[in-house]
């Protein structure tokens, strides 16, 4: 059987167990994830992150993966719930904070980094759109409760995951669904509205 048809759990166990190819296949199933999630967190956290950047980030991910006797891949658990390309996708968004921090080049929390940004290589158009739709989106969270526009900011902002988020908030996890869910559709009405 081709590796890249195995499950998740086969596979792991054959990377695990440093099968040859193992390590290629995990790669090629899942690089497309964890770059969109390095990406993702590096947009959110800086402003004009370049693709230097993300391969740096991507190389440092690699190496961590690898180290302890891939201790970090070995923490992952499918009885707990999240597939494989969930924990990877956490473990590159983490990486990707790292980068930041170590950079020091991270800018400030506030709810215009729930607006989309642009590509580091966009044209002046796209940094303009941005602009407003960043604009749109803070006059209309201007609206919101100060609590819900810190559930917003630290979610979608700052990339908590539900149970960080759960605890910072002193909610359930299963009502920051709830209410992720509530506001992300009053907030598109309100977008599309306007």
């Amino acid at each position: 059987m081709p590796m890249l048809d195995l499950s998740e759990t086969e596979l792991m166990s054959r990377v695990l167990a440093r099968r040859p190819g193992a390590w290629r296949a995990l790669e090629a199933r899942y690089r497309r994830i964890v770059y969109r999630c390095i990406i993702m967190t590096l947009n959110r956290c800086t402003i004009g992150a370049s693709h230097a950047d993300v391969d740096e980030v991507y190389g440092e991910l690699q190496l961590s993966l690898l180290q302890d006797d891939m201790r970090k891949l070995r923490l992952w658990d499918p009885a707990r719930g999240a597939s494989l390309g969930s924990w990877l996708g956490l473990l590159a968004k983490n990486a990707a904070r790292d980068f930041v921090r170590s950079r020091g080049s991270a800018k400030e929390t506030d709810t215009e980094q729930l607006a989309e940004l642009s590509s580091p290589d966009g044209s002046p158009l796209d940094a303009v759109l941005a602009d407003e739709r960043r604009a749109q989106l803070s006059d209309t969270l201007a609206a919101y409760t100060e609590r819900d526009r810190r559930f917003l900011t630290l979610y979608f902002g700052q990339g908590l995951s539900v149970e960080e988020l759960a605890a910072e908030m002193g909610i359930s996890e299963k009502t920051v669904y709830s209410k992720k869910h509530k506001l992300l559709h009053r907030l598109a009405g309100e977008m599309a509205a306007a």
